[in-house]
């Protein structure tokens, strides 16, 4: 798929994901659509998609400092930096989000095509800088198959998974 193709898929569902952090600045944290912010939890899923959605995420810093959008799996289109358009020339995997200025946070958007069968299945969207992942900011996606109705949920529960392996 290349990046115009992206550009002309018709969006099925909007998301924003909220970028955060405690005011001592040693945990960090991800909402998805105004849930409050979570620390991340092997056993939860955040998100839940079918195979051939194409969702538009607003990835929002409310913080201070910089984070950084990583996601597994798959690529994305960026379309706008703090409302300025991008053009449509790259996909990426990762994007820098601006921080957040005088009570504005800085904010991207970005078009996700889930549309590769290969991508059915649990994994991770977090912020690549891996102190702020390992202390928290980091959620689960699911991507069904079409008819499929859950993931089973045990496959993470319990599991000792390190998450510096994820980056």
């Amino acid at each position: 798929t290349t990046p115009a193709e992206v550009a002309a898929l018709p969006i099925t569902n909007r998301r924003v994901i909220t970028f955060s952090e405690s005011e001592d600045g040693n945990t960090f944290y991800l909402a998805v659509d105004g849930s409050g912010p979570r620390e991340y939890d092997p056993s939860r899923d955040d998100i839940t998609v079918t195979l051939g959605a194409v969702e538009e995420w607003t990835l929002r810093n409310v913080s201070g400092e910089r984070h950084v959008f990583h996601i597994h799996q798959l690529d994305f289109l960026v379309t706008s930096i703090n409302g300025q358009a991008q053009p449509p020339d790259v996909l990426r995997d990762v994007v820098d989000l601006p921080y957040a200025q005088n009570g504005v946070p800085g904010e991207v958007k970005v078009i996700i095509p889930f549309t590769n069968p290969i991508m059915v299945g649990r994994f991770v969207y977090h912020c690549h800088i891996v102190g702020h992942e390992d202390a928290g900011m980091m959620a689960n996606l699911v991507v069904l198959a079409p008819g499929q109705s859950a993931m089973a949920p045990a496959r993470m529960a319990g599991s000792t998974f390190n998450t510096s392996a994820l980056t």
